[in-house]
């Protein structure tokens, strides 16, 4: 939530919003390109839009478990607009933002042969913004709690290769397989034929 020391800005933002999330999974870590978007009601009339944008690094602990952990670093920017029934329409406080928390992964569906899994992902984090920019001369920290559904889809796994048969050996040298000799024991030098 916001704690701005203006009266006229200053509400109960806690608020549902929703979010966007592409990435990439590795053996230990998913790195994502989030957005997101919420628009709660101040108290001074209108809404405070907030867009947000932030490149996520999630450190997964025991990825092929049905329950994975997770603690979240991320770097992004926060946007907030006013409305025009604001009294503060125009004003501008976006700015760089950290994003610091845990989560869990829990899978409800997986298919190893096509590579792809379904997993609900709940998770917790805070906001906290890097610099204090006028009128408010402070920083903008929020903590957000969100569910949602994480869909992963990849190489599938390939079905191993069937072993290769043993070779077929020609034990009495006479040029003839031996799963083909008709003559085993054919001495050294004999003229043979295919059988």
């Amino acid at each position: 939530d916001r704690d701005w020391s203006s009266d006229v800005c200053s509400s109960d933002l806690d608020q549902f919003g929703g979010a966007l999330a592409l990435g990439r999974s590795f053996d230990k870590v998913d790195i994502e390109l989030q957005y997101s978007y919420v628009s709660p009601d101040t108290l001074g009339g209108g809404t405070l839009d907030f867009t947000n944008v932030f490149l996520n690094l999630h450190r997964v602990f025991y990825r092929d478990a049905r329950v994975s952990p997770f603690l979240k670093l991320g770097l992004g920017w926060v946007d907030p607009h006013y409305s025009s029934a604001s009294p503060l329409f125009g004003d501008h406080v976006s700015n760089l933002t950290l994003a610091y928390g845990a989560g869990v992964l829990a899978t409800l569906a997986r298919n190893e042969s096509r590579g792809t899994a379904l997993a609900l992902r709940g998770e917790i984090y805070g906001l906290i913004s890097s610099t204090t920019e006028p009128p408010y001369a402070d920083h903008l920290n929020d903590t957000i709690a969100g569910i949602g559904l994480q869909y992963h889809w990849g190489a599938p796994v390939a079905a191993p290769a069937p072993a290769a048969p043993p070779p077929v050996g020609d034990s009495d040298g006479d040029g003839v397989n031996d799963n083909l000799d008709k003559c085993p024991g054919t001495p050294v030098g004999t003229a043979v034929d295919a059988n």
